[in-house]
């Protein structure tokens, strides 16, 4: 908690007031609340008050008026992009039969607009099924030209592969140090996000092995490792009924926006709150 707070909030402990911007913002205040789960472990859940999302920049989220209603969700969407992230980052090495120039570095977002498209709407709701999931297993993308079904998994084992082809190029790579062998093993996957924090730059154990000492590889392992949801979910996604209480999967948007449920005839609209 210590490091979350002094290191990643950037909140000083002992004067009780912010050291400058942290991974959510300039810290205002906040508020911790243990709460225990049904299988007797703790978790906590935070509130937390950034100067960039102030009262005033609230209150005109929901503001009668149009322009000033529009002026703030536009900032309060670009301090979300600010701090907040869903990409695997620009370098994804993709090869497929459909593309002729294989050895480029196309941006994950060109992948989806590009190479591959997201399925039909149905498709994600039936990934978000206690059971129906189990038939989708996550193929959620497919192919524009061939129609080939594209899991996102396999997307990132390629991409592994193609970063260790580029790091240890040749036959050589074929007969490396056993715990490359791509797809990666789930114990593997395990060992090298809980050590991450000894071996990264100017960490007690610095990895300096060609594969797992390079950054593109650990950032994306993380990623998968802690920022993925699982394709077959958990059994808490279920807990409050037969879909996934996340709504996980979610398609693809090209900005963030404030999802609204006004309902069929704008009857849930509330504006002017103040």
């Amino acid at each position: 908690m210590q490091i979350l707070i002094e290191c990643m909030l950037h909140w000083n402990i002992k004067k009780k007031t912010s050291k400058g911007k942290g991974i959510l913002g300039t810290v205002l205040a906040f508020f911790a609340a243990d709460e225990e789960q049904g299988r007797k472990t703790l978790h906590r859940h935070w509130q937390i008050w950034v100067k960039e999302i102030d009262e005033t920049l609230r209150n005109c989220l929901f503001h009668e008026d149009d322009t000033a209603r529009d002026i703030a969700r536009k900032t309060f969407c670009k301090h979300i992009d600010n701090v907040l992230t869903a990409s695997y980052g620009s370098e994804f090495r993709i090869t497929h039969k459909c593309v002729k120039e294989s050895n480029d570095f196309i941006n994950k977002q060109d992948i989806a607009e590009v190479l591959f498209q997201e399925r039909d709407p149905y498709i994600f709701w039936h990934a978000h099924h206690k059971e129906l999931c189990a038939d989708i297993q996550g193929g959620l993308m497919s192919c524009s030209d061939c129609g080939e079904i594209i899991f996102k998994l396999d997307i990132i084992n390629h991409c592994l592969q193609e970063w260790k082809n580029t790091i240890i190029p040749g036959e050589r790579s074929q007969h490396y140090r056993p715990d490359t062998i791509i797809p990666l093993s789930r114990e593997r996957l395990d060992m090298a996000a809980y050590t991450f924090s000894y071996h990264m730059e100017n960490g007690c154990a610095v990895e300096k092995d060609s594969f797992w000492g390079n950054k593109n590889v650990w950032e994306l392992l993380l990623k998968y490792r802690f920022e993925e949801h699982s394709a077959y979910h958990k059994a808490s996604c279920f807990k409050k009924g037969c879909e996934c209480r996340f709504l996980f999967p979610f398609m693809s948007t090209t900005s963030t926006y404030i999802h609204e449920d006004k309902g069929d005839n704008n009857e849930k609209e509330i504006y002017g709150i103040h």
